[in-house]
């Protein structure tokens, strides 16, 4: 068997539809390579791919550990956020209460 030694890509565009899949394109070297676009593609001797990303297309397993990575991530945001807001509305209202001056300028 002979040894395949390119680089090779394709782009893809997200549409309200799904994700087009434009013709794959090889070259010697990642500076070479030139890939045409997914519009091109299309019209060249007919190619079009479409990939349909439904939920029932994909690894559901991966989705929910995605959705808890996502909440726990938005919810420590959220948290950190309000103990924070917190912290300094007290501090200001202490350093306020003792009548340390303010720094206007």
């Amino acid at each position: 068997a002979k040894a395949f030694d390119r680089q090779c890509g394709f782009n893809m565009a997200v549409t309200l539809t799904g994700v087009k899949i434009g013709a794959m394109a090889c070259a010697d070297g990642w500076d070479n390579l030139v890939l045409p676009a997914v519009s091109a593609s299309a019209s060249a001797d007919g190619f079009d791919a479409t990939l349909d990303l439904q939920a029932e297309n994909l690894a559901s397993d991966e989705i929910e550990e995605g959705t808890k990575t996502k909440n726990a991530g938005l919810g420590a945001a959220i948290a950190s956020g309000f103990i924070l807001g917190t912290f300094f509305l007290e501090l200001q209202q202490l350093l306020h209460l003792h009548g340390c001056p303010s720094h206007e300028g």
